[in-house]
């Protein structure tokens, strides 16, 4: 009598399963499984490693032209969500990066603004642009960063970066922005590891190749918004003190900003798959971890299995 064994020896092997497949007795994935032809009826035939169930391999019915319209549908939607992911993380990037600036500003423009109403000419100033003597309030004549500067005497003034020392310099400037900067952080690994599993096809190095093409898209917004942003003109007719504080913290804050998010992505793109399988593994049952067996066949490493089959629980005896 020949066994089961002896006639998958007489099975001639065809060729590979090289996609996603699953058992139909116990869910396991069997991608990389050879594909056999069946001596006697020559029907090609894949055997389950885990159940040793003979599955049969079989075309799915046709949807005609259909079809081929919903894979290129599919297709155009998966590179459209990578540019919006790139675009709009680069965007909030930039966003965050700007309200940087205008937070690390503050106490440079307070500074700015003490020193130009310890003058004669600045207190003229201030209390001709809010209405003349008796029309302007007294905290407008008090240091504060939204103090309209002339213009004349701040690009004639030659005592800058006294000033800015005065102020703390960037360490302090860095210590008023230590929720931006993690909030950078925070947008860049999250973008990082949703890319990490948009492109399965890259490892290694190779996924430093969408880092690029981010740090590319932020530093363009960048170089876009501070070229627009050059100290505006408040209802055209007078520029505040942080206006001039943003002036000189905008690029190298810019920079900060733009280069910690390049940063964070690339290493985000390196742990991003570990960490969605970790995910899956902790949160999706077996059966449907099949379906996800992409992140692992990517990185070369053995798709996940649906576990042992379930069976039925023993009938109860009656009494």
């Amino acid at each position: 009598m020949t066994s089961p064994g002896d006639n998958a020896v007489t099975m001639q092997r065809v060729s590979i399963i090289t996609g996603d497949r699953c058992c139909i007795s116990c869910g396991f994935n069997l991608h990389g499984q050879p594909i056999l032809r069946e001596p006697v009826y020559q029907m090609l035939i894949v055997r389950c490693p885990e159940c040793a169930t003979c599955v049969a391999i079989q075309e799915y019915p046709a949807l005609g032209v259909w079809a081929r319209r919903w894979a290129s549908a599919l297709v155009a939607t998966w590179i459209v969500g990578i540019l919006v992911l790139v675009l709009a993380s680069s965007i909030i990037v930039n966003a965050i990066s700007s309200a940087m600036v205008d937070s690390a500003s503050t106490t440079y423009g307070k500074e700015i603004s003490r020193e130009f109403l310890g003058t004669e000419a600045g207190r003229e100033h201030v209390t001709t642009r809010y209405g003349g003597a008796g029309a302007v309030a007294p905290q407008h004549l008090t240091p504060n960063p939204w103090t309209p500067i002339d213009d004349a005497w701040w690009r004639a003034f030659d005592r800058k970066d006294e000033l800015f020392a005065r102020a703390g310099g960037y360490p302090a400037m860095l210590r008023d922005v230590t929720m931006h900067l993690f909030g950078i952080a925070l947008t860049a690994t999250v973008c990082g590891v949703l890319l990490a599993g948009l492109v399965p096809h890259l490892r290694g190095r190779r996924l430093l190749l969408p880092a690029l093409a981010w740090g590319a898209v932020a530093a363009l917004i960048a170089w876009f918004v501070l070229r627009q942003s050059q100290v505006f003109l408040y209802w055209g007719s007078w520029v505040s003190a942080q206006q001039f504080a943003a002036e000189r913290l905008a690029r190298p804050l810019t920079a900060i900003g733009v280069g910690l998010g390049l940063v964070v992505l690339a290493l985000a793109l390196q742990v991003g798959r570990p960490f969605l399988r970790w995910l899956a593994n902790a949160f999706t049952p077996p059966r449907l971890r099949v379906g996800l067996a992409a992140l692992w066949i990517c990185d070369g490493k053995a798709p996940p299995s649906a576990g042992p089959p379930v069976s039925a629980p023993p009938p109860r005896r009656s009494a």
